[in-house]
């Protein structure tokens, strides 16, 4: 949402510079997704973070953009998708046809390392390869995919592979075996900062990968008690956001002020 590398990095919306004078401002899980802020924006980027009362945003490394603003009021905070559990994401989906096992692969680049470490796990684990981009090397190319068949389609795989931060955070929620590869853009941060907050960094692979690391089986028992800790720590945040805009709204309406 912040990338300053797209428009709406640089769109005075974004920072709800449109708010009324007076309303509570938040944001929640706010992204640079890069590792800084080009250097002719950061003054205006600065100041109009700074008109927002809080911060919350969705990777460590937008903490340390945060610092080097000389902002201290941030707090970081789960992608929106976190608040839901396991269960209630189970009930939005719908089982694939389990006829044959497959790797689901969800490809932004037509990379060819995923290409490469796809087709060596689907060749020993007699698997097929799934996915809904143009691929010369998938079994099954899945057409017209809308968003209940994505996280159908990732509940429902052996193994995801993805350069993709909602193909790694689902991938993550419905516990399955996946590996997140470098995207060729600089916005990797998104999939890194996720993965080290659990502590399990080790499935963010580059060209010089070891493939006995790519199977090896997410150990979830632990990452799962990092990831109760930081959706305790998100709602409570929610929380005094919304206590905060409560008690603005009554000390509004004993001034006869009407809020919308």
């Amino acid at each position: 949402m912040w990338n300053s590398r797209f428009k709406n990095g640089k769109d005075p919306a974004f920072y709800l510079d449109f708010a009324p004078k007076g309303k509570v401002r938040a944001s929640y899980a706010a992204s640079f997704a890069t590792e800084d802020i080009e250097n002719g924006l950061k003054e205006i980027t600065k100041e109009r973070i700074e008109k927002i009362d809080f911060i919350g945003v969705r990777e460590i490394s937008a903490l340390n953009i945060l610092e080097d603003l000389g902002i201290d009021k941030g707090i970081q905070v789960m992608d929106p998708i976190f608040l839901l559990d396991k269960k209630e994401w189970n009930n939005m989906t719908y089982e694939i046809d389990k006829k044959e096992k497959y790797i689901f692969v969800y490809d932004f680049d037509g990379n060819e390392l995923i290409k490469e470490i796809s087709m060596k796990i689907a060749k020993e684990h007699n698997l097929k390869i799934y996915t809904p981009y143009k691929c010369d090397y998938c079994d099954k190319v899945i057409k017209n995919m809308g968003p209940i068949d994505f996280i159908s389609y990732i509940n429902s795989a052996e193994f995801v592979i993805s350069n993709s931060f909602h193909g790694t955070a689902f991938s993550i929620i419905f516990e399955k075996q996946f590996i997140v590869v470098n995207r060729k853009e600089a916005i990797n941060t998104r999939m890194r900062d996720l993965l080290n907050i659990l502590n399990i960094n080790d499935r963010l692979i580059g060209k010089k990968y070891n493939f006995n690391n790519v199977i090896k089986k997410v150990d979830y028992k632990k990452a799962n008690e990092h990831l109760k800790e930081k959706i305790k720590s998100s709602k409570d945040y929610l929380d005094r956001v919304v206590y905060s805009e409560n008690q603005l709204g009554d000390l509004n309406e004993e001034k006869g002020i009407i809020c919308n």
